[in-house]
C-alpha cells in the first residue's frame, strides 16, 4: 500500500477581535508533513501581552479546517500570561498529496478588568 505525502504549510498567523495583534503573540513551529489518516500533535504558546485579562477563542480557517482541533478551544489569559495550546491534525486518509494552508485564528471575546 502506498501512501502520499501531504505538506501542512500554515502560511499565516491571524488576529481578530483584539485591540491590537501585539496584544497577543504565538510561538511554535507551523509546518509540518504527514502520510494519509497521520494524526499528529503539536502545541504552541499564546501569550496576552496587554495589561488586561483577556478570553481568547483559538479556531482555524483554510484548507486544513476540517482536520486540526484545538485543545482547549479557549483561553482566559491574565495580563502578561502564557499558555500552551494543543493541535491535533488528522490528515484526511483519502487527500492527495499537496500543500495544504491556513489561518489559526485567535479571537477576543471579551476584556475582563
Amino acid at each position: 500500500m502506498k501512501f502520499n505525502y501531504l505538506v501542512f504549510l500554515f502560511l499565516f498567523l491571524f488576529f481578530i477581535g483584539v485591540a491590537s495583534a501585539s496584544q497577543v503573540s504565538i510561538e511554535g513551529s507551523f509546518d509540518f508533513s504527514a502520510k494519509q489518516c497521520d494524526t499528529l500533535e503539536t502545541n504552541f504558546l499564546i501569550k496576552n501581552n496587554s495589561s488586561a485579562t483577556q478570553v481568547l477563542d483559538i479556531s482555524f480557517s483554510g484548507d486544513l479546517k476540517n482536520w486540526i482541533k484545538f485543545g482547549p478551544e479557549q483561553l482566559t489569559l491574565s495580563a502578561n500570561e502564557s499558555k500552551s495550546v494543543y493541535a491535533f491534525i488528522t490528515a484526511n486518509c483519502f487527500a492527495n498529496s499537496s500543500v495544504y494552508s491556513g489561518k489559526i485564528i485567535v479571537a477576543g471575546t471579551s476584556s475582563l478588568e
